[in-house]
């Protein structure tokens, strides 16, 4: 992801009112809530159809049905569209999702420590030979 200063056509992803970025072509998808601009017409943007569902949960979903693409066409109408998955209660969408957020959370903060410790490592192992 890159920066633009663009005004025009920029979606407004927020906390509240986040949207998935899901590639027609490779089938990936990316949880957004910040404001974005894709240039690319492969991109899909996903909200939900029952605001009373749970978005993260959803999202993990998403991520988590097993199809590898065996070809470079658009997947989203002729396939994913049409898969069936099973959606729990609302409340048990909303305690599945607050975990896997705090999860990715938990994550994300320890991935973070680690690249400090490996520049850490790195700084040390220059000051050892030079």
């Amino acid at each position: 992801m890159g920066y633009t200063d663009e005004i025009s056509g920029i979606k407004n992803a927020t906390v509240e009112n986040p949207v998935v970025i899901f590639d027609d072509f490779t089938t990936g998808s990316h949880y957004v809530d910040f404001p974005f601009k894709i240039k690319s017409s492969a991109m899909k943007l996903l909200s939900l159809n029952d605001n009373s569902d749970n978005f993260y949960f959803m999202f993990n979903t998403l991520k988590n049905i097993k199809y590898v693409p065996q070809s470079h066409e658009p997947h989203w109408i002729s396939k994913f569209s049409s898969f069936e998955i099973y959606k729990p209660s609302q409340e048990e969408q909303q305690k599945i999702g607050s975990f896997f957020k705090q999860l990715d959370a938990t994550i994300a903060l320890h991935q973070r420590k680690l690249e400090k410790l490996q520049e850490l490592k790195k700084g040390y192992l220059q000051k050892m030979f030079c």
